[in-house]
């Protein structure tokens, strides 16, 4: 059965994994959920998409324009072409936070 990748983005805010705030993991697009938790505090794990013009630019939930971010332990669904993704840390800290591709199809 096929699988779609996991991706860490953080595994622990205090270790500042590859994918956090820095050069971000390849996506190969479509859809994802993003699972986070942490100690919030009233912060939050923003997810974020480098742009064309090579800035980072905040991803949005599908089909809606509030901002991709998590303030409490869950998960939420994005939908993003291929490129550069990465987590982005609001005053949380222990930051555990991954995200995985959704099949489009039930096959996996």
């Amino acid at each position: 059965m096929a699988r779609r990748q996991a991706f860490d983005l953080f595994l622990n805010s205090v270790d500042q994994s590859p994918g956090g705030a820095g050069t971000g993991i390849d996506w190969p697009g479509g859809d994802g959920m993003i699972i986070a938790e942490a100690t919030w505090g009233g912060g939050n794990v923003q997810l974020q998409i480098l742009s064309r013009n090579n800035t980072w630019v905040n991803v949005t939930y599908t089909g809606n324009a509030a901002v991709m971010a998590l303030t409490v332990n869950g998960t939420s669904i994005f939908r993003a072409p291929a490129g550069k993704l990465r987590a982005v840390i609001t005053t949380a800290t222990a930051v555990y936070c991954s995200i995985v591709g959704i099949p489009g199809n039930v096959a996996g």
